[in-house]
């Protein structure tokens, strides 16, 4: 057993510095990666499809006001609120009507007749509100990173 005094002595500096020894940092090992490697394609992927599902949507949220516009503009056509011999209504009324007909043509010649009222532009509604759906349901999850 030790003795007060013989700690004491052990604890006291016998004049000369001790030396630390430097030991650099080890670097931490990565494994290496190369452009096309897994681990940088998936961010790279991931951004792209987030920007492929934004202007998805966008595409889709500016046919559906285009087509809401037309049903609107067709009512005050109908109802003489404005008159197509008007330059600037006829210019719009030409512009929307160019962009939604070839989409609502195919509805109306598979919808029945239901005498003056059209109901392709409230079936084209649906239809690309569905397909919104399925695209971002089926795409979303790769593009915002929840698939693991």
């Amino acid at each position: 057993m030790l003795s007060s005094a013989s700690l004491r002595e052990s604890s006291q500096s016998t004049g000369r510095p001790r030396r630390l020894r430097y030991t650099p940092p080890r670097p931490v090992r990565t494994p290496h990666r190369t452009c096309g490697s897994p681990s940088t394609r998936e961010p790279r992927m991931a951004s792209l499809l987030q920007g492929l599902l934004f202007l998805f949507n966008a595409a889709i949220e500016i046919y559906t006001w285009i087509l809401i516009a037309s049903v609107i503009l067709s009512w005050l056509v109908a109802f003489n609120v404005v008159n197509t011999n008007n330059q600037v209504v006829y210019a719009i009324g030409s512009f929307i009507h160019r962009i939604t007909e070839p989409v609502l043509r195919p509805i109306r010649n598979f919808l029945p007749s239901l005498g003056g009222l059209d109901l392709s532009p409230l079936i084209l509604l649906l239809l690309l509100n569905f397909l919104k759906i399925v695209v971002n349901g089926w795409l979303a999850p790769y593009a915002y990173g929840m698939m693991y």
